[in-house]
């Protein structure tokens, strides 16, 4: 993994090396949470739109409404990611 973005309730998290991006749209009630990958006691349950795992992590994203990878072309081309910049902190 490489980088994430926040965009309003848009998440991108560029993988590397393909260059692709994970969007999910988080709505008013999705979320991520990070755990140990073989911590028992966290199950990703039925409301889990996808587990990524990186290393020694699983990544559960819970209630999304939107969940899907992208291109970079198909980033800069999205009708609601478009007008959207990144949010600091």
């Amino acid at each position: 993994m490489a980088a994430v973005q926040v965009r309003a309730t848009d998440v991108l998290i560029w993988f590397q090396p393909s260059g692709l991006a994970l969007h999910t749209r988080m709505g008013v009630r999705g979320f991520w949470a990070v755990y140990p990958r073989d911590e028992a006691g966290h199950e990703p349950g039925r409301l889990a739109r996808c587990i990524p795992y990186v290393d020694r992590w699983r990544a559960v994203c819970r209630e999304a409404v939107v969940c899907e990878f992208l291109t970079p072309g198909q980033v800069a081309a999205h009708p609601a990611l478009r007008g959207l910049q990144p949010t600091r902190r």
